[in-house]
């Protein structure tokens, strides 16, 4: 079973979940006296038409921060924010992503948002994403768990306790801290993909870049936690306009945080948009990008063509698009045919830098 139908079979298990729990809820006299709508928070949610079934039974907060995920949510007129209220909940539910100090720290923050010892939290992790690990966490934080498995995910149903270990509990909720990247003056957070290291990839970039190069309107799709973007800064002295493009609310911030105070007389922008799908009226002599190429499976794949689409919406005629992705990745016949006649710049083992420059108007 690959990551992604694990993903979607988790999901389900932790909707149906929910809906039972508060179904639960609404039919028992000794919660609908205190209770008369349930406090409902989803943690990174992806839009399923359970979650109109969820809202229908409580005071639904949906909380996504990945802007196309969000998107979809806000079409169907969820309540969704990117990051949580400090409201305490009567039930929550989430899944386990990928990192595994970020759903710890999610893990944390939820059982610190749950209202009073009846609340629960409900929490799914496919078997291969480590749900055992996460089981001994839980034991020692002291919290109530209930635990079972089903479809190679590990269910957990999460109370409050006497027992709760706070020392944990805190040294936890402090992960959400900004900490220091080595060797630089960058701050980063967990959650952030890559969030604890400098992308080579970025590194050979801002290394390989035309020495002629020297744009006044710059775009960037995909930002991190602002490395490549503190180097753009750095190497170009005549940029006037400097627009951020990334799917990440937390990168978002993370990255202007880390840009504000290098900025000067530059007009900054970070945004936060899918960067896949950009079709704006201001275009730029120049774009870079580093598409989130971590792995060479299909889906990825299609995710950089689309960033090169993009870069061929944005950038204007004779402006210059420079990419850097993995050595196998076979995108040159794309970006002659959607921006311009595609030269390599830089190549070694596992990357190259890619320059194109695109076609004129006339």
């Amino acid at each position: 079973m690959n990551e992604t139908t694990s993903q979607i079979l988790a999901n389900e298990i932790l909707l149906k979940l929910v809906i039972t729990t508060l179904r639960e809820i609404g039919s028992n006299p000794n919660h609908t006296k205190t209770i008369r709508r349930p406090y409902c928070r989803f943690l990174r949610a992806r839009f399923n038409h359970q979650l109109l079934e969820i809202s229908s039974l409580s005071e639904l907060e949906v909380v996504q921060s990945w802007y196309p995920y969000y998107e979809q949510l806000v079409n169907y007129n969820l309540n969704v924010s990117p990051f949580p209220s400090q409201k305490a909940a009567d039930v929550i539910g989430m899944m386990a992503t990928r990192q595994k100090l970020e759903t710890k720290l999610l893990l944390a923050q939820a059982i610190s948002q749950l209202k009073d010892s009846n609340s629960k939290l409900l929490f799914v992790c496919p078997l291969k994403l480590g749900a055992k690990s996460y089981r001994d966490f839980l034991k020692k934080l002291g919290v109530s768990i209930c635990y079972s498995s089903k479809a190679h995910c590990g269910i957990f149903e999460i109370a409050l306790s006497s027992t709760i270990n706070k020392e944990l509990l805190t040294d936890t909720l402090s992960l959400s801290n900004p900490i220091q990247i080595e060797g630089t003056q960058l701050y980063s957070r967990v959650g952030i993909y890559g969030w604890n290291s400098i992308d080579r990839g970025s590194i050979l970039l801002a290394d390989n870049l035309p020495l002629d190069l020297q744009p006044h309107h710059l775009a960037l799709l995909g930002s991190s936690y602002g490395y490549l973007a503190s180097k753009l800064l750095e190497r170009f002295k005549k940029i006037k306009t400097f627009e951020i493009f990334e799917a990440e609310k937390l990168s978002v911030e993370t990255c202007y945080g880390n840009l504000v105070n290098k900025i000067n007389e530059i007009d900054l922008k970070v945004h936060w948009l899918d960067a896949t799908k950009l079709s704006l009226e201001q275009k730029f002599d120049t774009v870079i990008t580093n598409p989130p190429l971590h792995d060479q499976d299909g889906e990825n794949l299609q995710l950089g063509l689309k960033f090169i689409e993009s870069c061929s919406r944005i950038v204007k005629p004779e402006g210059r698009v420079i990419i850097v992705t993995q050595t196998t990745a076979t995108y040159e016949k794309t970006i002659n045919k959607t921006i311009g006649k595609c030269k390599e710049l830089y190549k070694n083992k596992n990357f190259k830098v890619l320059e194109a420059k695109a076609v004129s108007s006339a």
